[in-house]
C-alpha cells in the first residue's frame, strides 16, 4: 500500500500556571489539584490537536466515504472513518494499561478495533464497553508516531480470539474450518456474496464467517476487499446493530508510550461510567507520556438514518487542555518494559529511564538521593516495582551514573538485590551475576 503524510497535527504550547484540576467523574470520584511534584512552565506539552480540532477531524472523517485514498491500492481506512477500540481500564494504577502490547485482552499478536463511518454504522460497542480510545488514520500519522497495520476486516464481530493467523484465519473447532479462511481465497469478492456465505454457512456462529484480508501486501486487492466488507454491512440490514471488526497488528511492548498513535480517548455520550473511565485513561496516559490527549463524547447512531456525533466538552477533561507537563528535573521520561535477562534467565520488568541533562550530571550522594527520590515518587507505587522489589534500584541508578552516565536509557530492574555499590558496579549494574557467585 502506498502511504502519504497528511497535515501536521501536533503542536506545542507553553503555559505558565502551576496546577492542574482533575475531575474524575462528578458523582463518582473527585480529585483536587493534581500533585505530581510541581509543574514546569518552560516545558511544552505535546498536543495531538486541540479538543475542538480533534472533534472536527473525527466528524469530517466520519462523513467521508472514499472508495480508496491516495491511489487504488490504498483502502479507505487509511484516510477516512474512525478506528476505535472499546476498553475497560484497570481498577487501579499499575495493573495494566489498555494500550499496552501485553494487556489482558490482546491475543494472537493482533488487537480488535471497530471502523465507524457514515456508511459503516453501528449502534453499540461489544461487551457493553462505554469508553475507549481512537487511533489516528494511518495517512495522518507523523513521526515518531507508530505506523500500525490493518490485517483484515469483518462486517460483523469475527470471534477472532480463537482464530489462527492473528485472528484473520480459520476457527479450528468449526464443522468445516475451511469456510473461515480469507474471503477472496474462496471467491467471495463482494458484499452480496458475503451475505449469502454468512446466512448459509456460518450456522449462527460468527467464528465460521470469512474475513476480508486488507494487509499491505495485497494492494488493489486490499481496496476491493475492504469495500466488499463495507458493502456487506449495508446489504445485510440486521448487521447495523452489530459492531464490525478490524484486526490490527499489535505494537511491540518496547514501543514508547509517547509514540502510540492515540488520537483521543472517548466515551459514549451520557454514560457516567464511560466518562469516568475516559478521565482515568486520559490521566494515566498524560502521566506516562507527557502528552495531553483529549476526551471526546461520541453519540452512536440509534437508527439507520441517524449519524454519529463527536463533541468536545471542556468539562469532560480530567486534565485541562494546555496543562503544563509534570516537572521532570532529573528524569524526563520513564516506562516499564519487559526484557529477557541473561542473568536471571527469565523475562523481567525493567524501568527504562531517559535522564535529563541535569540528571546525568549527578555525582554526589546528595544528588543521587534527589534523583532517586524523583524516580521513587513517579514509579514507586507501580506494581512492576512493588511486586518484584529486591531492594537494588538505588544501587543500579548510582551504577549507571558511575559507569554509563551517557547511555540513552538507564534500565533498572526491581528484582535485583541490594548489594554493595562496588559489587553492583563490578556486575555492570546487573548484580544478579554476583548473587550467582555466592556473594549475595
Amino acid at each position: 500500500m502506498q502511504s502519504r503524510t497528511g497535515p501536521r497535527l501536533c503542536q506545542a504550547r507553553r503555559q505558565t500556571f502551576l496546577g492542574a484540576t482533575i475531575m474524575l467523574g462528578r458523582p463518582i470520584l473527585v480529585l483536587t489539584t493534581l500533585v505530581l511534584a510541581a509543574f514546569d512552565s518552560a516545558q511544552p506539552v505535546a498536543l495531538a490537536a486541540t479538543c475542538e480540532q480533534t472533534a472536527e477531524n473525527l466528524q469530517r472523517r466520519y462523513a467521508q466515504t472514499p472508495a480508496y485514498c491516495s491511489s487504488d491500492s490504498a483502502p479507505g481506512f487509511l484516510c477516512s472513518g474512525v478506528v476505535l477500540r472499546g476498553t475497560e481500564p484497570a481498577a487501579r494504577d499499575g495493573l495494566y494499561n489498555t494500550w499496552d502490547a501485553d494487556a489482558p485482552t490482546r491475543l494472537n499478536d493482533a488487537v480488535s478495533y471497530a471502523f465507524l463511518r457514515s456508511d459503516a454504522n453501528f449502534k453499540r460497542l461489544t461487551k457493553d464497553h462505554q469508553s475507549g480510545y481512537i487511533l489516528y488514520p494511518i495517512m495522518e500519522l507523523q513521526a515518531p508516531k507508530h505506523r500500525y497495520e490493518v490485517l483484515c476486516a469483518y462486517p460483523v464481530d469475527g470471534g477472532t480470539a480463537e482464530r489462527s493467523e492473528a485472528g484473520c484465519g480459520t476457527f479450528a473447532q468449526a464443522a468445516d474450518p475451511s469456510i473461515g479462511r480469507s474471503c477472496h481465497t474462496q471467491g467471495i469478492l463482494d458484499g452480496r456474496a458475503w451475505v449469502t456465505h454468512y446466512e448459509q454457512s456460518t450456522q449462527g456462529d460468527n467464528r465460521n464467517a470469512c474475513g476480508f484480508a486488507v494487509n499491505d501486501a495485497l494492494n488493489q486487492q486490499a481496496v476491493s476487499n475492504f469495500n466488499a466488507a463495507l458493502q456487506a454491512m449495508r446489504n445485510k440490514r440486521s448487521l447495523f446493530f452489530r459492531e464490525n471488526e478490524l484486526r490490527i497488528k499489535d505494537w511491540s511492548a518496547s514501543t514508547p508510550v509517547a509514540q502510540l498513535p492515540i488520537e483521543s480517548f472517548f466515551y459514549i455520550a451520557g454514560n457516567e461510567r464511560g466518562l469516568a473511565n475516559a478521565r482515568l485513561e486520559q490521566h494515566r496516559y498524560f502521566r506516562q507520556s507527557n502528552i495531553w490527549v483529549p476526551i471526546i463524547a461520541v453519540t452512536l447512531p440509534q437508527s439507520r438514518s441517524a449519524k454519529a456525533q463527536f463533541v468536545c466538552q471542556s468539562s469532560d477533561q480530567a486534565i485541562a487542555e494546555g496543562t503544563p507537563t509534570p516537572i521532570n528535573e532529573y528524569v524526563q521520561l520513564g516506562e516499564w518494559i519487559r526484557r529477557n535477562d541473561v542473568g536471571s534467565e527469565g523475562v523481567e520488568w525493567s524501568l527504562s529511564l531517559e535522564p535529563t541533562p541535569l540528571g546525568r550530571e549527578q555525582s554526589t550522594p546528595q544528588g543521587y538521593a534527589r534523583m532517586y527520590a524523583e524516580i521513587r515518587r513517579k514509579y514507586g507505587n507501580d506494581y512492576q516495582w512493588l511486586q518484584n522489589d529486591g531492594g537494588g534500584m538505588y544501587r543500579q541508578l548510582v551504577c549507571h551514573l558511575n559507569i554509563a552516565r551517557d547511555k540513552d536509557r538507564y534500565n533498572l530492574e526491581p528484582f535485583r538485590h541490594d548489594l554493595s555499590q562496588e559489587d553492583s558496579d563490578n556486575a555492570g549494574c546487573n548484580p544478579v551475576r554476583i548473587l550467582e557467585q555466592g556473594k549475595g
